[in-house]
This record gives C-alpha cells, sequence and structure tokens, in this order.
C-alpha cells in the first residue's frame, strides 16, 4: 500500500505530475471518482458505506416527527452534488398503517409537481406500500404520498440513503451529513494509512480504475492544456504512451466493473 499521489505517479511520470498544482491534481480525482461511481449501481455503494466503518450520518437521513419542517430530506439544495441510493417511506398514518418502511420509487420531477400531486388525474399517487419519490425543483426531494396526521398535509416520516460526491473545498454551510471530510485537504498529502477516505462508496474491485481515470484525466489534461518547445518533445511522445497504456488499461477494468457491479450486469 502506497500513498494515493504515489500511485498516480506510478501510472504516468513524476515529470508529468509535478507539472499540476493541488486543484488541478484534486480536480482530476473527484472527476475520476464521479465518473467511476456513475457505473456502480446503488446497491453495491450502500453495501461499501454500510461495511466502511462510516457513522451512519455520512450516508443516512431520517425524519421521524409530523413536523413538515423537521424534514431535512425536503429542503432546497439537499440534493445538491449528491446521489440518492435508496427513499424509504415509513407507513404511519392513515388507516391501517402498520409502522413499516416501503421502498419508494423516482418518478420524473414534472410528472410529480403535476400528475402525480393532482388528486384527478390517473397518475395520481395515493398508495401507501408503493410510494414515489421525485426531486422537485429546489433540490429537495419530495415522497407521495404525503401524510394527513391531524387533517393538514405534512411530509411523511422516512429514511432516505444517500452518499454526496467528494469535495476538497469547505463543507456548505447548512445542516446537511457529508459522507466526505475532505474540505482542506489535498488529493497529494492523503497518506497511505488514509486511502480508504478517497473511496467510500467504490467496491473493491473498482478502485483501480478511479485511479486510472485519473490518470488519464492528468494526461489528456498535458497534452491539451500545455504549450510546448523542442525541448519538451521526449516527455510529450512519453505522454502520448502513457495515455495509450491508460486507455487500454482503462478497458481491461471496465470489462471487469461493469459486469460485476453495474445495473447492465448479468443475473
Amino acid at each position: 500500500m502506497i500513498a494515493p499521489i504515489d500511485k498516480i505517479k506510478s501510472l504516468l511520470n513524476e515529470d508529468i505530475v509535478s507539472l499540476f498544482g493541488d486543484d488541478v491534481i484534486n480536480n482530476a480525482y473527484t472527476e475520476a471518482f464521479k465518473s467511476v461511481i456513475g457505473l456502480i449501481a446503488d446497491e453495491f455503494i450502500l453495501e461499501d458505506l454500510t461495511n466502511s466503518g462510516l457513522r451512519l450520518q455520512a450516508f443516512h437521513t431520517s425524519h421521524s416527527s409530523d413536523v413538515s419542517a423537521d424534514a431535512v430530506y425536503n429542503k432546497a439544495n439537499f440534493t445538491d452534488n449528491r446521489r440518492i441510493l435508496s427513499v424509504l417511506r415509513k407507513n404511519s398514518s392513515g388507516t391501517e398503517f402498520d409502522d413499516v418502511y416501503y421502498e419508494a420509487v423516482k418518478i420524473p420531477t414534472v410528472l410529480g409537481q403535476t400528475k402525480a400531486s393532482n388528486l384527478n388525474s390517473i397518475y395520481y399517487e395515493n398508495d401507501r406500500w408503493n410510494p414515489k419519490y421525485y426531486i422537485d425543483e429546489d433540490g429537495g426531494i419530495e415522497i407521495l404520498p404525503l401524510n394527513n396526521p391531524s387533517g393538514a398535509s405534512v411530509n411523511p416520516k422516512a429514511k432516505i440513503f444517500n452518499i454526496t460526491f467528494p469535495d476538497f473545498n469547505q463543507a456548505p454551510s447548512n445542516n446537511f451529513n457529508y459522507t466526505f471530510t475532505l474540505s482542506g485537504k489535498n488529493f497529494s498529502t492523503i497518506t497511505k494509512s488514509e486511502e480508504s477516505n478517497l473511496f467510500y462508496g467504490i467496491p473493491g474491485g473498482a478502485k483501480e480504475l478511479v485511479y486510472t481515470e485519473m490518470a488519464l484525466n492528468l494526461v489528456q489534461n498535458y497534452m491539451a492544456d500545455f504549450v510546448y518547445d523542442e525541448e519538451d518533445q521526449e516527455l510529450v511522445a512519453l505522454a502520448k504512451e502513457h495515455a495509450a497504456a491508460l486507455l487500454q488499461k482503462k478497458q481491461e477494468q471496465m470489462n471487469f466493473v461493469l459486469p460485476k457491479y453495474s445495473n447492465e450486469r448479468k443475473a
């Protein structure tokens, strides 16, 4: 096990890596993370988070009252830089309630705001045993059906499982929970013992793909953005070799990751 930045240097060339500042290196990592996590099915992300040793609040938000204002999941910007993995609505109100959580299915925002909320529409959602949810235009989560504990509609009790994407910038000033605690740090200063802090939600078999994607981001950035003179030609040629090798490596890893972890995997 080596420090993450040394892993990148081993995939590229230290001379190339040394050309980039922390902002570029940090961005190459976050973009690689988002690219790879986008390939992974929700169930595997949630399984990794559950087994990571993280505190539950890092990937879970709950609402347990009949006060709509207490529902953090419904607040503006809740879904910003966040992937929703599972929404569970508690059947805690109305006739024949059983206090059991039921998985809510996501529906398009426009459907949720119009037909699904329209009592006169055939698309009206009022099944407590088959709930739905959508992301509203302010970035909050709306779960249907609403509850009516005392005649007034309120946000239902619920559990939300999610992952926020890594960010080295200062965390926003709000009451939301975040998966990663990287603000104030840089990828290049993460030690080998801290490596796991970079890979929450990424199954072990897909971690190498993040490194490969990140190295590819950097070498492509180098070839696209730098102005070269004659003395750089040897390094440019080396960068092209690295790019070709990394593209081949990426394809080989994709051939492993997609059948194993994606929604397109074979049953």
